[in-house]
């Protein structure tokens, strides 16, 4: 599964086939983040990784809710669901702190930081215990973009280990946009950072 980029459109049936399609990242291209909020720090690293040969070390390093933005979704319709998931390395297990959450907000579709409203998220932290996989499913409401974010915690003398991400899996529709730290996924793209994109 891990190649830098998977496109695989799949069927969702809820009375109607409404076309979904799935795109999966893996900072293999040494990309970041698309931004971030809240005093946060992000590396692109190869020390601990869940496939492939990267993954995003992430960390809050200073009071407040950090925010790193892992993924951005626009052209949305109100109403539509976008799932998400990624893998998140920790172990702090018994303690909130270091963890990660999965979590989202809207946006207007000309600027990632415009932001328009919370959009909540997985209450589950990571687990403490090494690798594991969060993800929600989002229905949209108010924006026609949605941003997610990992979310690190820490706490006072924020000098904790680093959690780690891997392996961002996005499900939207077929006509929406999908834009990772390495580049936007188009449905209408036959290729993405040279790697194929494979519909069905």
């Amino acid at each position: 599964m891990k190649t830098l980029l998977t496109i695989i459109a799949v069927v969702a049936f809820a009375g109607l086939a409404n076309a979904q399609t799935q795109a999966c990242y893996g900072w293999e291209d040494g990309a970041t983040a698309l931004g971030e909020y809240g005093i946060v720090t992000y590396s692109n690293d190869g020390t601990n990784v869940s496939e492939g040969s990267s993954a995003l070390m992430i960390a809050e390093t200073g009071a407040g809710t950090g925010q790193i933005y892992v993924a951005w979704i626009c052209g949305l319709n109100e109403g539509d669901q976008v799932t998400a998931s990624f893998d998140v390395y920790d172990m702090t297990a018994g303690s909130l702190y270091t963890s990660t959450r999965i979590w989202g907000h809207t946006t207007l579709a000309d600027d990632i930081n415009n932001y328009v409203a919370s959009a909540s998220g997985n209450s589950t932290y990571s687990d403490g215990l090494g690798w594991n996989n969060l993800s929600w499913t989002w229905t949209v409401t108010g924006a026609t973009c949605l941003c997610v974010e990992a979310r690190p915690y820490g706490a006072s003398p924020y000098d904790q280990a680093p959690n780690w991400i891997d392996n961002i899996c996005i499900t939207a529709p077929e006509y929406a946009t999908i834009t990772f730290p390495g580049g936007t996924v188009a449905n209408e793209d036959e290729t993405w950072s040279g790697v194929k994109a494979m519909f069905r």
